[in-house]
């Protein structure tokens, strides 16, 4: 059985990896929660998912992006 956390640990959990949660009311783990990541961006995610390392999606694709060059390949044409 999980733990049931108060509002304040709740806000601890995401405050110790960087995030901001915004709800002022914790019901349980599978409660989406609106939150702040650290470069600002709004997302939902649930407690269960934050703690298996979810994490904002924004941040997540740019880093891929960023880690990779990006591939064009011409448009074929057709005559």
């Amino acid at each position: 059985m999980t733990k049931r956390f108060t509002l304040e640990e709740a806000k601890q959990i995401f405050k110790n990896e960087g995030y901001t949660l915004l709800n002022e009311e914790y019901i349980d783990s599978r409660q989406p929660l609106d939150t702040l990541c650290p470069c600002g961006h709004s997302w939902q995610t649930k407690m269960t998912n934050f703690q298996r390392g979810s994490r904002c999606e924004e941040c997540k694709n740019k880093e891929k992006l960023e880690g990779k060059e990006l591939k064009i390949f011409p448009y074929p044409t057709t005559q």
